[in-house]
């Protein structure tokens, strides 16, 4: 098992991730996992985004296949000019939870914020993934703040 950043050759194995990770929250919205549509504007953004320097995609590979995925975002306070991360989309295989996968790719998600001079790492969750809530409090997460949502 092997943990690294992602490369465009993983592009399909990531989306495939992310949209089981959809699941859970797009039930109440009509998900439709086959959304070609979304596919296409996934591939861009995901294609994108490995490019840049403030963002990152990190993968869990085993014997060639993409186990798991995690989108981190490198942003600047305004005011202290200090990085922080935004962590998003995080997301280990369905078949493989419970493994000790996800943490161990938390782990080097922590471990990289640390070598880039990065002391806080935040994320949201959907209010529906109380699994991942647990997890992340059972590894250190504390609540920080509320988030509201404006839909528009």
């Amino acid at each position: 098992m092997t943990i690294r950043l992602a490369t465009e050759f993983d592009c399909d194995q990531v989306l495939h991730l992310l949209n089981q990770l959809g699941e859970i929250v797009n039930e109440l919205v009509c998900f439709d996992p086959d959304n070609v549509r979304a596919h296409e504007i996934g591939r861009v953004n995901y294609l994108e985004a490995i490019k840049r320097d403030d963002r990152k995609v990190f993968v869990v590979e085993d014997n060639g296949r993409i186990i798991a995925a995690a989108t981190f975002f490198i942003l600047h306070d305004f005011i202290t000019g200090k990085p922080f991360a935004h962590l998003d989309d995080f997301i280990v295989e369905k078949t493989l939870r419970g493994k000790g996968i996800g943490t161990k790719l938390l782990e080097f998600i922590k471990q990289f914020a640390k070598d880039h001079n990065i002391h806080i790492i935040e994320l949201t969750s959907s209010l529906p993934l109380t699994r991942a809530h647990k997890f992340y409090e059972k590894r250190g997460g504390t609540y920080a703040r509320k988030v509201i949502k404006f839909s528009l």
